[in-house]
């Protein structure tokens, strides 16, 4: 990028740094980086040591229209892929330390040079986070970092980070870059939006119908459902297979006005005779898919023994008698302890 004329001082940044609505952070990069949150104060810039630290402001151009030209150099992307300006003034050993981000990164040395060093593939979400990160809880850093490329940038020069390569960059005296985030919506958020829209559509009084059911094989077997049960089903989505059923059946069995107390019931083995008692409260059903699935309380349990939960689920009433042949799979029997803690069931001896 020659001859590109810089649109705002160090100084003017760090008047920017000390708005209410500006977001800012000062970096110290010593034997352990830590983080300053803004807005300053306009004397802390008078008392911070002569290096070693960097002061990193965000969405710049959205407060200077000289900033926000800056963008132009970048329309060969999607203005809609556009994330801010941000910009870094560092002094000499300034750095925000090994990290990557999920993105796509331009950076712009403005001023001064800096060192950027960077690893030669992206990380997996794996490799980024738990430990591979450093203890600090100020930032997210890489603990174990490997510098495989490097890369001096003077002013002009343009270095593109792709999204999840790790880098690490340190002034070399002081130094100005501005950085152009590209961020991807999270496809989460854009889900979430689309559902939005769909929901809108639906009247609220719209119920699940369920005109040509068949008799039920047992009383608390969730089957699936078929387009004549739910005729307004939105055309934009398609219709659900089997595995709807597993949010469908905790949707189902949510307490109304809640059944689980806050204080559970000590049990660790269950008495040689009993009996089991369903409470009112509680809202129970099942499903068989690979596996069989218990729902209870919007909760969901899986179980292998299918003819141990049908036994157990045919009456609101069980005896150990009628469930002794059962009892022997651990698996099972601490399904029935779980219900008998957060009193779904009632335990008589």
């Amino acid at each position: 990028m020659p001859n590109f004329e810089v649109p705002i001082s160090p100084d003017e940044l760090a008047g920017l740094s000390c708005e209410e609505e500006v977001y800012s952070r000062i970096y110290f990069s010593n034997e352990k980086i830590t983080v300053k949150e803004g807005p300053f104060s306009e004397s802390i810039f008078s008392e911070l040591p002569e290096k070693n630290w960097t002061l990193l402001v965000q969405e710049v151009d959205h407060w200077s229209p000289q900033v926000a030209q800056f963008r132009e150099y970048f329309k060969f992307l999607p203005s809609w892929r556009m994330d801010d300006v941000t910009i870094s003034y560092a002094t000499d050993g300034g750095t925000v330390g090994a990290h990557l981000d999920l993105y796509d990164v331009f950076i712009t040395q403005v001023e001064g040079k800096r060192i950027w060093k960077l690893e030669n593939k992206a990380r997996s979400r794996e490799e980024s986070t738990g430990d591979n990160l450093e203890d600090n809880p100020d930032v997210k850093l890489l603990n174990n970092f490997k510098a495989e490329q490097e890369y001096i940038l003077e002013p002009g020069d343009i270095l593109y980070i792709p999204p999840g390569y790790a880098h690490y960059g340190v002034s070399i005296g002081e130094s100005l870059s501005f950085s152009m985030g590209f961020r991807a919506p999270s496809v989460r958020d854009m889900l979430s939006t689309y559902f939005d829209q769909i929901l809108s559509q639906i009247p609220e009084d719209e119920l699940f119908q369920d005109p040509k059911r068949t008799q039920a094989s047992h009383p608390t077997e969730l089957r699936m459902f078929s387009k004549e049960n739910l005729p307004q089903w939105p055309g934009g989505l398609g219709f659900p297979d089997e595995s709807f059923l597993i949010p469908f059946g905790e949707f189902l069995t949510r307490p109304l006005r809640g059944f689980w107390l806050d204080e559970e019931i000590e049990i660790k083995e269950l008495p040689e005779e009993f009996t089991l008692i369903r409470n009112g409260s509680t809202r129970i059903c099942h499903t068989n898919l690979d596996k069989t699935y218990v729902f209870v309380g919007g909760k969901s349990f899986t179980l292998s023994n299918k003819e141990a939960v049908e036994t157990f689920l045919q009456s609101l009433e069980v005896s150990s008698d009628q469930l002794q042949k059962y009892l022997s799979d651990n698996e099972f029997k601490q399904f029935l302890l779980e219900l008998i803690k957060t009193h779904a069931y009632t335990l008589e001896s």
